[in-house]
């Protein structure tokens, strides 16, 4: 479900151009890996369009080995301004990697929500590019105004060393709950 901001919240913002019912008919392909996976639709309260969030996964790349492909990501961005009918790719979000984290990272499955007069984007960070499942995975949270520009508030301790894909979603208490889970030490072989 898309995150969407009460239309109270900034009224001197563009109103929202509404998703069309059919926006995903034709799913979007990431202009250069073709990879995109782990998507998160945000509406963006200053412009009234659609931003869309993903995993930036290497599927055409040529010469990987193993799951290599799926590492050494980036977070792609893809905005619409008319209702999803279309899709502009925008590249990837600069800012993404924690200090100390090994190069190149791997970020993976972002997920975005508003908080307060922020937004927080949760990502998963592993250090390095590998052929296989080893190496360790945290949460990180970041915050922006804009949607664009992203401070890196930290690191989230779950407890373990293997934990991915966060999801953040508010209750109707106006309480969040949020869940993870845990990448298993040697996940099956996945298919391009």
């Amino acid at each position: 479900m898309p995150h969407q901001l009460p239309a109270t919240e900034n009224p001197a913002a563009p109103p929202l151009v509404p998703l069309r019912p059919d926006a995903f008919a034709t799913p979007y392909r990431d202009p250069v890996w073709d990879g995109p996976t782990d998507p998160i639709l945000v509406a963006d309260h200053l412009t009234g369009g659609w931003v869309l969030f993903y995993t930036q996964r290497r599927a055409t790349a040529p010469g990987l080995t193993g799951v290599e492909w799926v590492h050494g990501t980036g977070i792609g961005v893809a905005k619409s301004s008319d209702g999803g009918t279309t899709w502009r790719y925008r590249g990837t979000v600069e800012g993404l990697v924690p200090p100390g984290t090994e190069l190149p990272a791997t970020l993976w499955a972002p997920d975005v929500v508003r908080i307060g007069d922020r937004w927080i984007m949760y990502v998963t960070v592993l250090g390095g590019r590998r052929t296989d499942w080893t190496g360790t995975a945290e949460i990180v949270q970041f915050a922006s105004t804009d949607l664009e520009k992203w401070e890196y508030l930290g690191r989230i301790d779950l407890g373990s060393p293997r934990v991915i894909d966060a999801a953040v979603a508010r209750c109707g208490d106006g309480r969040y709950a949020s869940g993870t889970r845990t990448r298993p030490a040697a996940p099956p072989p996945t298919a391009r």
